[in-house]
């Protein structure tokens, strides 16, 4: 089938399932929202260029022919209001790759241009008084970071949610809102039809000493529409999709949204659990493609955990997408709560990414009040704060870098699992991400975790500077490394299987992947004029091993020094073996410096001549 007649057949068969559809559908031949997707962007242009508008010639061909509501440069199209007529007429166009219903909630007026609304804020200086607020601010270190000048300041945060209510609450009384636009409307009332909005704002950037104070007070905010309470359907997924391409428009480096998707009202609409996967959806394709585009996407994971929903407590779109960070809730004692959405994802990634207090969290309420509420949508927020503080202190840092940086602060950072991710974030540990070495290690041809294998770090001089066993799960973190050229390698403590890297620090804070393969070990050979150390043998032990090493020519003299590490990077042996020759033989009885015989388990043998150190791994069985 030619990809035209496959769209056609698409555009014949919803067309003839309109009838199933929601009551706010119109009726069967009533104009309706479609959105239309162009093979480019003009001749010599690429589709995929996403900077590049959506070419004139194309809208105004299909202008034409039906009213053109919104275009997207992101994913090239156009949304237009089309009868079954019309759309078949835009469908012959031949520079028309094939069209897609929106589901509109209904009628929509044209959006307004974009404005923006100045604001200043007063200095602040001092003590800050969090009131109740200080729980979810201490939780995540947002508390230090202020302390240390960071507030947001500089950051431009886009928040996508339901309505902002109570906008004159004291707590927003030196909001700086530098711009603002409702999807569903068309205006730039932003009202809706609660107050979620705002309380998710309040968790955000909210100054009221004393009473609530946001991670983000000092931020410019712009606030979106795209949410309609009242119902659920697709139609969401472009309003965000269109805030979205908006947010990246006005400049925004976070966007902060507390919505998510699954399951709509009408049942055809649903996604799969397949869909699940970080690159289906609409809104997580969206999600994706901001982040792309330098933007942190900072989404709620959900509440569905403990609730017999569509997926029976998994996450919600966009909370799939990789480069989304996905954000769960905790209780004030750092546990899961029975409503925060659990990973996986449907392709098997971890998810969430973080978590945040969505327990009891201080907000703003109607009139001048504040109370408290639950859910992953109030969590959500306080991560965005963050991330603004992150941003001012490190304006370079991308997407990856605030994830990866989030995701090593993490109170769970080497045992991650789907229902916390990496764990509480650690704001102040998160700040300092650019001087950490942190990853994973896994096999080449299981792709596991290889929890057997030593990771080590050494300067420019050879000289290993960290040493440690990776966690069950493979990950590994070192951390306040000073800045310099460093080598990473890991070796698997019985197998022959290595694999090595090299990096410069401070770096933009990324994930190290090591893929273990089979090593071939050209230090087992002794090669003349060099200082050479052996493998140990036996090894395992039982009660010690012994370690054969050779010095150079014309070195005949000193000593070696050794020190046996166990894991936990305490010394239990010190050794000094006097060079009577170029060939010398160490032995390690299995005993401590007090006699006393070591616990199985494995250890790391420094071994130290001049100004070489090398390093063994020792497995000692009892």
């Amino acid at each position: 089938m030619s990809l035209r007649r496959f769209w056609q057949v698409l555009v014949v068969a919803v067309v003839a399932a309109e009838s199933v559809f929601s009551a706010t559908t119109p009726e069967r031949g009533h104009p309706r929202a479609w959105w239309v997707w162009f093979v480019d962007k003009g001749p010599g242009q690429r589709a995929d260029d996403d900077n590049a508008p959506v070419f004139p010639v194309y809208l105004a061909r299909v202008r034409e022919i039906a009213p053109v509501r919104t275009t997207t440069r992101w994913f090239n199209g156009a949304s237009v209001l089309a009868s079954e007529e019309q759309l078949a007429a835009i469908m012959e166009l031949p520079f028309v790759r094939g069209v897609a219903p929106v589901l509109p909630l209904r009628g929509e007026k044209p959006l307004p241009a974009d404005r923006l609304l100045p604001s200043e804020r007063p200095a602040r200086s001092g003590a800050l008084d969090y009131g109740l607020s200080l729980t979810q601010n201490r939780m995540i270190g947002a508390d230090s970071l202020h302390a240390l000048g960071l507030n947001g300041q500089g950051v431009l945060i886009a928040v996508l949610d339901e309505g902002f209510l109570y906008l004159t609450h004291p707590a927003f009384q030196n909001l700086q809102i530098a711009a603002r636009r409702d999807f569903i409307d068309g205006d730039t009332l932003i009202v809706g039809y609660s107050q979620h909005g705002s309380q998710v704002l309040s968790c955000l950037g909210a100054y009221q000493p004393g009473a609530l104070i946001g991670p983000a007070y000092g931020a410019r905010f712009a606030l979106a529409r795209t949410e309609y309470g009242p119902t659920e359907t697709r139609s969401e997924e472009d309003y965000w999709l269109r805030a979205a391409e908006w947010a990246d428009s006005l400049g925004a480096r976070v966007i902060s949204s507390s919505v998510g998707y699954n399951y709509f009202d009408n049942p055809d609409s649903n996604y799969a659990l397949s869909d699940l996967d970080g690159h289906t959806s609409l809104i997580t394709r969206a999600a994706q493609k901001a982040a792309g585009k330098g933007i942190v996407v900072v989404n709620c994971a959900g509440n569905e955990r403990g609730t017999p929903s569509y997926w029976n407590g998994k996450l919600l779109m966009p909370a799939d997408g990789d480069s989304v960070i996905a954000v769960g809730a905790v209780t004030s004692a750092g546990t899961v709560t029975s409503f925060s959405s659990f990973g996986p994802t449907a392709d098997g990634r971890i998810k969430p990414d973080i978590v945040a207090l969505g327990s009891s969290v201080r907000m703003i309420s109607e009139s001048a009040g504040y109370t408290s509420a639950s859910g992953t949508s109030y969590s959500t927020p306080l991560i965005a704060g963050v991330v603004a503080q992150l941003l001012q202190a490190h304006p370079a840092w991308d997407p990856m870098a605030v994830r990866t940086a989030l995701r090593l602060s993490g109170s769970h950072a080497l045992e991650p699992d789907t229902t916390r991710g990496w764990g509480t974030a650690n704001a102040v540990k998160a700040l300092a991400a650019d001087s950490a070495v942190f990853g994973r290690v896994t096999g080449d041809l299981s792709g596991g975790a290889m929890n057997q294998t030593f990771v080590n770090v050494f300067d420019t001089a050879g000289i290993m500077v960290r040493s440690g066993l990776v966690s069950p799960w493979g990950w590994f973190l070192y951390e306040k490394l000073e800045p310099g050229t460093y080598r990473v390698r890991a070796e698997h403590a019985t197998l022959s299987m290595s694999a090595e890297t090299t990096l410069v620090l401070p770096m933009l804070p990324r994930e190290i992947h090591l893929v273990l393969k089979p090593s071939v070990r050209v230090e087992d050979v002794p090669h003349p004029g060099a200082f050479w150390i052996g493998q140990p043998s036996p090894n395992p032990g039982n009660p010690g091993t012994r370690i054969a090493f050779r010095v150079p020519s014309g070195s005949a003299s000193g000593f070696l020094s050794a020190r046996v590490f166990a894991v936990n990077g305490q010394v239990v042996r010190e050794m000094y073996i006097p060079i009577l020759g170029t060939n010398g033989v160490l032995v390690w009885d299995g005993r401590d410096n007090l006699g006393r015989r070591v616990a199985a388990g494995v250890y790391v043998v420094h071994l130290s001549f001049r100004n070489a150190t090398t390093a063994r791994r020792v497995v000692i069985a009892r």
